[in-house]
């Protein structure tokens, strides 16, 4: 069994809209050799935030793909989560916390104790793992 969760639809639309503008101003104001290379970077920009983030289950790991690194953590390893804007946090045994960008936690949400995805995210993995953290 493996379950995988990447960024929302909601959560891409930042950085496609941002790649957008910034690709339209190069082409207006710059001209079309400074708006091909604002492309070319707005859609490395937008693969690399809205795209590659990841957090996937599996029967005994947690694989927690970010912009700039990928980390596999055992369910051995897990414990304990804390969700926040830069991403669920997960916190380890082995010392240290590994944030998941995929899955993130409004700052609004967290003050107004608003159970959110990251919440059910935490929940399927504590259940996987077989313990309660």
């Amino acid at each position: 069994m493996s379950q995988t969760w990447g960024v929302t639809p909601a959560g891409k639309i930042g950085p496609i809209v941002a790649g957008v503008v910034v690709t339209g101003y190069g082409y207006a104001v710059a001209g079309p050799v400074f708006g091909t290379v604002a492309l070319v970077v707005s859609a490395a920009g937008i693969w690399l935030a809205a795209f590659r983030p990841s957090l996937t289950l599996t029967a005994d790991e947690l694989i927690v793909r970010n912009p700039w690194s990928t980390t596999t953590i055992p369910l051995a390893d897990v414990k304990g989560f804390g969700g926040a804007y830069a991403g669920l946090s997960i916190e380890r045994h082995s010392g240290g916390s590994v944030a998941a960008w995929a899955v993130q936690k409004s700052n609004a949400a967290k003050w107004a104790g608003k159970r959110t995805r990251a919440d059910e995210v935490a929940d399927a993995i504590r259940e996987a793992a077989g313990q309660r953290l």
